[in-house]
């Protein structure tokens, strides 16, 4: 059942990915952007690398690929934590902000929705356990910091920032950085919890996480 909901996790990323590159491409919500600047927008959200992410290592889980090295155990934190993070931002300060129809909208959702609670649930319930350690936590946050990067570096160029929370011409660089800092700060301590109950749950349910590492 494990590894079919995890499959079930890694279409639905598919899906949900397919279905917005669609609307980019058709420019369904920005139309006066050529195709070109749309397909590349398309690849600076952080919900993009955030849903592949999810629907990455989901499939490894699936296929029996998942392997208990620190790259693995952080890309699946961030494959958990991410997709709730990007979720709960986009239903409490963007959702608001616009309205959605048609393909745009179920995209939204799929991306949002239904990727965050697939992958949140799959985690709770079906594990793998004992794959967690708080040293993972570092290298959980370069993913994050990497896209930090990479947006103010592209948009100092460019002029094009994803999300408005961060758009620098109209909230300012300190605004945005700041935002920056404490949806880190969040993320880290998610990660953190994260790991502090894979470890209890690991050792209440008799695996021993310790005997773990030494899986290949």
């Amino acid at each position: 059942m494990g590894r079919v909901w995890h499959g079930v996790t890694a279409a639905a990323a598919l899906i949900a990915l397919s279905v917005q590159f669609v609307v980019m491409w058709r420019g369904d919500t920005a139309p006066d952007d050529s195709r070109a600047d749309r397909i590349f927008h398309f690849f600076t959200y952080l919900t993009t690398w955030t849903v592949l992410i999810a629907g990455v290592m989901a499939l490894t889980i699936t296929i029996g690929a998942d392997r208990n090295t620190p790259v693995w155990r952080a890309l699946r934190l961030d494959s958990v934590v991410l997709p709730v993070v990007i979720g709960t931002v986009n239903f409490v300060m963007l959702r608001p902000l616009g309205d959605l129809h048609g393909l745009a909208n179920v995209g939204d959702h799929l991306q949002h929705d239904i990727v965050p609670i697939l992958a949140l649930t799959g985690w709770i319930v079906f594990g793998p356990r004992g794959r967690a350690q708080f040293s993972d936590v570092a290298a959980f946050a370069i993913l994050p910091v990497v896209w930090v990067v990479f947006t103010f570096v592209n948009g100092a160029f460019s002029g094009w920032y994803p999300y408005p929370f961060i758009d620098v011409p109209e909230t300012g660089f300190a605004a945005a950085i700041i935002f920056c800092v404490v949806a880190a700060s969040a993320m880290t301590l998610l990660a953190a919890c994260a790991a502090f109950v894979d470890r209890k749950v690991s050792l209440r349910s008799g695996t021993s996480p310790t005997a773990l590492e030494s899986r290949p």
